[in-house]
């Protein structure tokens, strides 16, 4: 749930930051290069976008992208293009008001993701669908904190945005038990655990809704390696109990040692 907590803010940032772009593009009372100017200092600002683009009617009208994180990352212009041709937007869902998130990753050096939503055109009746590129880095690095859980980040189907092993990003996994988790799927909880079989072994696993776009994240571990882990836990609580035991009770003698020796009373007046 922690890791679902963040994973929402992380990705409301990324919401805020795409209205940031999209008020500058369908800006009219801006000159070509001022746009130019304003969304180079964007990119430069928010360095996790790498392109976002305009679509009127189905079509696309504009596209900015940055072509120094293109460079840095071996890619041209072209092929990302040909990446965004080849995930093809769900128009259906995004003009019912739907926010639509899907992993695009093709290249290690590359981890990417698809932001996309429909927002209404400044000045007219008509909506446009506004889609960014955006770095996987801060979702990756969300699931690769702990080092006992294997952590990942799912749309609702359990295909992959992000996971403690980026290979199976790169291979577009998916996490098949969490399509027996009914209860999480129709929003009746927000967090539920359980264990599951994966492999001809016996799991345990937490699932948290990220309230964003149907995304869930979650973490799995043995559950050999659960009891052990539960157990260490037990034995460092009991090791840590048994220190505040006696060190309060080296204490308490110290102190009733100190209040009753003879050396504290006030000094006899002796007569001559």
């Amino acid at each position: 749930m922690h890791s679902a907590a963040e994973a929402r803010s992380l990705l409301a940032g990324y919401m805020k930051q795409l209205e940031i772009y999209t008020r500058v593009m369908f800006e009219r009372d801006l000159f070509q290069d001022q746009k130019s100017k304003l969304l180079s200092q964007l990119f430069e600002d928010f360095r996790e976008f790498v392109a976002v683009t305009v679509y009127e009617n189905g079509k696309e009208s504009a596209t900015v992208y940055d072509a120094k994180a293109l460079t840095e990352a071996g890619l041209t212009k072209e092929e990302l293009f040909a990446q965004r041709t080849e995930n093809q937007l769900p128009w259906v869902r995004l003009q019912a008001g739907e926010v639509y998130i899907q992993n695009i990753t093709s290249s290690p050096n590359f981890p990417t993701f698809t932001l996309a939503v429909s927002r209404r055109i400044p000045d007219s009746n008509q909506e446009a669908v506004v889609a960014a590129v955006i770095r996987l880095d801060g979702l990756l690095n969300l699931t690769r904190r702990s080092h006992v859980f294997t952590s990942f980040i799912t749309d609702y189907a359990g295909n992959l945005l992000a996971h403690t092993d980026f290979q199976k990003v790169i291979q577009h996994g998916r996490v098949e038990w969490i399509s027996e988790i009914k209860s999480l799927q129709n929003r009746q909880s927000y967090g539920i655990t359980g264990e599951f079989s994966a492999n001809g072994m016996l799991m345990v696993g937490g699932l948290a809704n990220v309230d964003f776009s149907g995304l869930q994240a979650g973490v799995q571990l043995p559950k050999t390696a659960a009891y052990l882990t539960s157990r260490e836990l037990l034995n460092n609580l009991i090791g840590v109990s048994l220190a505040l035991l006696i060190g309060s009770a080296i204490l308490s003698l110290f102190f009733a040692r100190y209040l009753t020796h003879p050396w504290n009373a006030y000094p006899r007046l002796r007569t001559p």
